[in-house]
């Protein structure tokens, strides 16, 4: 369960700030994202606000905290792991994706990447 509490008014500025310094594009970000246009703008407008499995894969996508990106007195960077880059189209998908599941089925993924992970030898 996500205890993670957003700030809409918080959320709103600092992802239009992320989307403005970025090469993306509503559009190239409700792909990455599979939702539409129109709700990447109402995010960025203060109109709707996104749950945190989005909340998440934009931080990926940005490599931002994603405690940072939801209005909370964080640091902007993760420092105890690096963040896929919005340069990496494989892991931007992956988190976008990923962040469409549920969380029993994101558990079954990271069990299974795991294992995978473990094999590797």
């Amino acid at each position: 369960m996500d205890h993670t509490t957003l700030n809409k008014a918080l959320f709103s500025q600092r992802f239009s700030e992320l989307l403005q310094a970025s090469s993306e594009t509503t559009y190239s970000l409700a792909d990455k994202l599979c939702l539409s246009a129109a709700t990447i703008s109402r995010y960025a407008n203060g109109l709707m606000t996104p749950k945190m499995t989005t909340v998440r894969a934009m931080a990926s996508i940005f490599g931002v905290n994603p405690a940072w990106l939801s209005g909370n007195s964080s640091d902007k960077f993760l420092t105890t792991e690096p963040a896929p880059t919005p340069a990496d189209p494989l892991a931007a998908e992956f988190a976008a994706l990923f962040s469409r599941l549920s969380e029993e089925q994101q558990e079954f993924v990271l069990a299974a990447l795991r294992g995978m992970n473990d094999r590797k030898d």
